[in-house]
C-alpha cells in the first residue's frame, strides 16, 4: 500500500512538472521573491493541474514571512493567511481531513524543501534530507472588515538545520465549482468529497539556514590564560627548586609512582563516566531516532558506574596498604623476623600490583570499550554533535590506551604473585625450623648446666643461683663492689693477684 501511494505521489509530481510550461505564471518556482500564489486543481477523476491562482478570487499571502537568513535550530514564528472572495466561498465544502471535525480550510502547514533537490510542491512527501513538513492544522473562513473576502489565518514555529531551502505555505480547500471555467459539481458534498474539486494553494520563499555564530569572550580567555600561566610557573619553580636542592630524584619518584598513576586514571574514568551520563540524558533520551538505543544506554551507564565503584575500592585499599607499611615493618623487626618480613612485603606488593591490573582490565572491558562503541553510534546518528559526548569519547579513548598496557602486564603480575606466595611459605617453614632448633639448643644447654656435678658446699651453691648472680653482677668469693686495690704480691683464694684478675674471675662466674 505504501509503495502504491509513493508511486502515485511521484506520478503527480512528474505530471505537475510536465505542465509547468503551460502555466501562465510559476511564481516562486521561478523566483523565490515572488508574491503570487500557485493553485493545483484536482477535478473529480483527473490529475492535478497547475495554474496561477486568480488574484480576485483566491489570495494567499505571508503575514510574517520566513527571513532570508536563518540560524540553525533556532525557532522562528511564521504567519500566513488565505483569503477567498465571497463569490467562491459559497461553493466551499467543509471537510475533515481525517481529524473528525469539519473545516473549510482542512489542511494548512509549512513545507521546507532542500533547494538543490528539485522543485518544492505540495505533493513532495515528508522525507529527511528532501523535505520537512510542519504539523497540519485546520480552520474556518471568517468575515473581515472587507466584506468581499473571507479569511483564515495560521501561525506556526519553524526551526531547520543548516541548508538552503525553499519554504512554502500549503493550504487545501474543497469546492463544488471550478473557478477557472465556472463548472459546478452537483454531486459534491461533505459526505462525497471525491466528487468535488480540490484546490492545493501554495506560496513560497527562499531561505538560507546558517550555522549558529560562536560568541568569543576575551575576558574569559584572559582568565584561562592567567590560570594556565600560573600553573606552569608553579610547576617550573618546583622543578627548579628540586634541582637546586638535589631532590630531583625524589620529585620524579613522587610524581611517577604507582599511587599517583592510578589516581590519575581513576579521575579520568570519573570524568568519562560523568560525561557519558550527561550525554545520555541530553542527547539519547531527547532524540526520537535513538529510542531503540535507550535500554542499551541505561545498561552501559549503570555498569559503568559499578565498574567505577570497584576501581575506587581497589584504589582505597592500595592507599591503606601504603599507610600501614611502616607499622608492619616495625612489628616485623621487633619480632626478629626480618627475612619473613621481606618475603611478606614482596607478596603484598605483588598482590597489590595484580589487584590494580585486574581493576584496570575490568574498567577497560566494562566501561571504556562500551562507552566508545555506543558514543560512535550516537554521533553517527545525531547530526549535531554534543560536547559531553565528544569529551566522553576522548576521555574513554585515552583511558583505553593506558589500560591496554596494563592488560599486557597482567600475566607477568600473576606469575610474580604466585612466586611471592611460594617464597613466603618457604620462609615460614625455615623460620619455624630455626625457632625449634634454637629452643632445643637452649633447653639442652640449660639441662647440662643444672645436671653438672658440683662439689661445693650448699652455702656456696646457694650463692651461685643464676638469678641472684645476674642481678648482683658480683663474684661469689670476691664482690666487685668490695674490691679494692690489692697490695703487691697479695693473692686471693683463687690464686689471682691484682684487680684485673679478680674482675676476670667475677665475669667468668657470672657467665
Amino acid at each position: 500500500m505504501n509503495f502504491v501511494l509513493r508511486a502515485q505521489t511521484l506520478m503527480l509530481v512528474i505530471i505537475s512538472w510536465t505542465r509547468l510550461a503551460r502555466a501562465e505564471g510559476q511564481c516562486y518556482l521561478d523566483d523565490t521573491e515572488s508574491e503570487c500564489a500557485l493553485c493545483w486543481i484536482t477535478l473529480p477523476g483527473q490529475v492535478p493541474i497547475l495554474r496561477r491562482c486568480p488574484e480576485g478570487l483566491i489570495l494567499a499571502q505571508w503575514i510574517t514571512p520566513p527571513p532570508r537568513k536563518l540560524v540553525e535550530n533556532q525557532q522562528y514564528q511564521i504567519e500566513y493567511s488565505l483569503a477567498v472572495s465571497s463569490e467562491v466561498s459559497s461553493y466551499i465544502i467543509p471537510a475533515s481531513g481525517g481529524r473528525g471535525s469539519l473545516r473549510e480550510v482542512w489542511h494548512a502547514n509549512l513545507h521546507s524543501c532542500v533547494r538543490s533537490r528539485g522543485a518544492c510542491t505540495p505533493f513532495v512527501s515528508d522525507n529527511p534530507g528532501l523535505s520537512t513538513h510542519s504539523r497540519s492544522t485546520a480552520s474556518n473562513l471568517s468575515t473581515t472588515s472587507t466584506e468581499s473576502f473571507e479569511t483564515a489565518t495560521f501561525s506556526e514555529q519553524l526551526a531547520l538545520p543548516e541548508e538552503s531551502y525553499v519554504i512554502i505555505a500549503h493550504l487545501r480547500v474543497t469546492s463544488s465549482m471550478n473557478i477557472f471555467d465556472n463548472t459546478t459539481y452537483t454531486a459534491c458534498s461533505a459526505s462525497s468529497p471525491e466528487q468535488c474539486a480540490v484546490y492545493d494553494i501554495a506560496i513560497g520563499k527562499g531561505a538560507d539556514v546558517e550555522k549558529k555564530p560562536i560568541n568569543i569572550s576575551y575576558e574569559n580567555a584572559y582568565t584561562y590564560l592567567a590560570a594556565v600561566v600560573t600553573v606552569l610557573l608553579v610547576v617550573t619553580s618546583s622543578f627548579v627548586w628540586a634541582l637546586y636542592t638535589n631532590k630531583l630524584d625524589r620529585c620524579f619518584k613522587a610524581i611517577f609512582n604507582d599511587t599517583v598513576k592510578h589516581l590519575c586514571q581513576f579521575l579520568l574514568s570519573c570524568a568519562s563516566t560523568t560525561a557519558y551520563t550527561i550525554s545520555f540524558r541530553t542527547v539519547v533520551l531527547k532524540d526520537e531516532r535513538l529510542m531503540d538505543f535507550v535500554p542499551l544506554g541505561y545498561f552501559c551507564t549503570i555498569v559503568g558506574w559499578i565498574s567505577l565503584l570497584v576501581s575506587f575500592v581497589f584504589l582505597a585499599k592500595h592507599t591503606y596498604d601504603d599507610r600501614n607499611k611502616q607499622i608492619l615493618r616495625t612489628k616485623a623487626v621487633l619480632a626478629e623476623e626480618k627475612s619473613r618480613y621481606l618475603q611478606h612485603s614482596n607478596k603484598v606488593k605483588a598482590r597489590r600490583r595484580l589487584e590494580i591490573l585486574v581493576s584496570s582490565c575490568q574498567g577497560m572491558l566494562f566501561r571504556d570499550i562500551p562507552f566508545i562503541a555506543t558514543q560512535f553510534y550516537v554521533l553517527s546518528v545525531v547530526s549535531s554533535s554534543s560536547t559531553a559526548a565528544l569529551f566522553s569519547l576522548m576521555a574513554s579513548g585515552i583511558s583505553l590506551g593506558l589500560k591496554s598496557q596494563d592488560m599486557l602486564r597482567l600475566p607477568k603480575a600473576y606469575k610474580n604473585c604466585m612466586k611471592a606466595s611460594q617464597n613466603l611459605r618457604s620462609a615460614d617453614i625455615s623460620s619455624s625450623s630455626a625457632l625449634r632448633s634454637s629452643m632445643r639448643s637452649r633447653l639442652s644447654m640449660r639441662s647440662r648446666k643444672w645436671m653438672k656435678p658440683n662439689n661445693r658446699s650448699p652455702s656456696e651453691r646457694k650463692e651461685k643461683q643464676p638469678w641472684e648472680s645476674r642481678k648482683k653482677r658480683t663474684s661469689p668469693s670476691v664482690p666487685i663492689s668490695e674490691t679494692t686495690e690489692p697490695s703487691k704480691g697479695a693473692r686471693d683464694q683463687n690464686g689471682c693477684t691484682g684487680k684485673t684478675c679478680t674482675m676476670a674471675h667475677a665475669l667468668c662466674y657470672e657467665s
